[in-house]
């Protein structure tokens, strides 16, 4: 979900990378002389490599038109036993306020753009 709705950035490299880099695994390794016995179990979620990962992260998910740029948005990025990962969001919906900002813009430039000086307003 996370290369779908989301556009590429150093934080979502982050994420990823920590994503990627987990593996669930359970080992058991049994030794048995005759006379005792001896027995190792690793189970649960192992990281591969080591890596931080800044909380929160800013990320950009796809919200609004394609033509407009995407507003970042902060998230608290948490795991769980079972490889099981979550975001939550962290901007109190800020990410809508600069949505809007950003479709004023692109229209007025592009009004700018079609009809020169030419002014229409345009309420966001």
């Amino acid at each position: 979900m996370l290369q779908s709705h989301f556009e590429e950035n150093d934080d979502w490299n982050i994420i990823l990378k920590v994503v990627s880099n987990l593996r669930d695994e359970s080992i058991h390794q049994q030794t048995d002389d005759g006379v005792s016995q001896s027995v190792q179990i690793n189970s649960g979620v192992a990281s591969v490599d080591e890596v931080k990962v800044p909380n929160p992260v800013k990320l950009i998910p796809f919200r609004t038109f394609q033509e407009v740029d995407q507003p970042a948005s902060k998230f608290i990025f948490r795991m769980r036993e079972g490889m099981q990962s979550a975001l939550f969001m962290a901007d109190n919906n800020q990410w809508q306020v600069e949505a809007k900002n950003n479709i004023k813009k692109y229209i007025q430039q592009l009004e700018q753009e079609t009809f020169g000086e030419i002014k229409y307003p345009v309420i966001a």
